[in-house]
């Protein structure tokens, strides 16, 4: 493991402990597979981008300092959002199809 990894796996364990989150809940709320986020842990695996993204939004963490970047710790990059409510009943049946097409292509580039 390089220097950088083991930044990213201190990092990683720094963030959970401060808020006192296990790895079986940062699993449930980003949606990441918990044998994923324990290989994270234990430097058996660096995260992608995509990876590093989710778990600073849950860790409310700048993804940049996550990675191991000498930057801020506080999450000045990714606000909490909370969505608004879409009445998908006024979309006809080809602006759902884009719309679907639309956020396919953008889960695509986060892997």
């Amino acid at each position: 493991m390089d220097n950088n990894e083991s930044i990213i796996v201190n990092r990683l364990k720094q963030a959970l402990e401060q808020r006192n989150m296990t790895m079986c809940a940062l699993s449930k709320q980003s949606g990441i597979d918990k044998s994923i986020i324990s290989r994270y842990l234990h430097g058996k695996a660096i995260p992608k981008v995509a990876a590093i993204t989710k778990m600073a939004q849950v860790l409310e963490v700048s993804p940049a300092w996550l990675s191991g970047y000498d930057v801020e710790e506080i999450n000045t990059e990714l606000p909490k959002v909370e969505p608004s409510p879409i009445d998908l009943s006024k979309l006809t049946p080809e602006n759902v199809t884009r719309l679907i097409a639309y956020y396919q292509g953008l889960l695509d580039t986060q892997s």
